[in-house]
């Protein structure tokens, strides 16, 4: 009986110590890092920007477009020949304005909506243009996005 209270105490504490770790960030902490950003007068230099989207499994030029059509910008890479330089936003931005979306675009494009894994993959489907197809390599379910 004492070792079934002990287990008991041990799984309670794990779980009140998960709930102390929970908060707004706690989704893409686990792997996604910070953008780190240079700021200049009329642009943004993202510098891991190639970590960030190598970290989530996804294709740069789709992230790209992404950004571009959410905030309404052009970007170009800092070096063409060497992506891992990171990328040029041609704005003003804050942080916070690209963690929110960068946080936007891991729960549509990367977590999977039935088991909230992000061990995911992403296809472009065929034939259909803007239409890619997410399959979870946990739970093994598909599902489609534009």
């Amino acid at each position: 009986m004492a070792e079934k209270q002990d287990n008991f105490v041990i799984m309670l504490d794990q779980l009140y110590q998960q709930l102390n770790n929970d908060n707004d960030d706690s989704i893409m902490s686990k792997k996604i890092p910070n953008p780190q950003l240079k700021m200049f007068p009329r642009k943004v230099h993202w510098i891991n920007y190639h970590n960030t989207v190598k970290t989530m499994n996804r294709d740069f030029t789709h992230f790209q477009g992404y950004i571009q059509n959410e905030l309404g910008i052009n970007t170009s890479l800092k070096n063409v020949l060497n992506m891992k330089e990171g990328i040029i936003l041609h704005t003003k931005c804050r942080d916070k304005q690209l963690k929110s979306l960068l946080g936007k675009y891991y729960s549509k494009y990367v977590l999977c909506k039935s088991c909230n894994s992000d061990d995911t993959s992403m296809e472009k489907m065929k034939n259909i243009s803007k239409l890619y197809q997410i399959k979870c390599n946990s739970c093994l379910a598909t599902f489609n996005v534009s």
